[in-house]
């Protein structure tokens, strides 16, 4: 039900639930360069974190929609490497996300 990619110069995302929901970063990563992002989906809201910082949110209803062998994508159409994925089982925070970020930092 979750998706995070990068294309045109941008960071999108999708959250499925009752219908296909996308939210793109405001933030324009610059080719070659590190980036943390972090997609964070609970209590009716999604956030996309870019470098330990909110950079996009907005609303969302519904539950997670399961599509029958429908996976999580990571990297679609994505050049470069992705490193260290994880998913839990709760949504993180601001202050989750900053603490990730910084261990993590270049």
């Amino acid at each position: 039900p979750y998706r995070i990619y990068a294309n045109a110069n941008k960071i999108f995302t999708t959250v499925r639930t009752s219908g296909t929901n996308y939210m793109q970063s405001v933030a324009v990563p610059e080719p070659g360069s590190w980036y943390h992002c972090a997609l964070v989906y609970g209590k009716g809201q999604r956030q996309l974190y870019v470098n330990g910082q909110l950079d996009n949110s907005g609303a969302l209803e519904g539950d997670l929609y399961f599509l029958a062998n429908q996976a999580t994508e990571l990297g679609f159409e994505f050049i470069g490497s992705i490193d260290e994925v994880k998913i839990y089982n709760r949504a993180l925070d601001a202050n989750d996300i900053e603490a990730l970020y910084q261990q993590h930092a270049p």
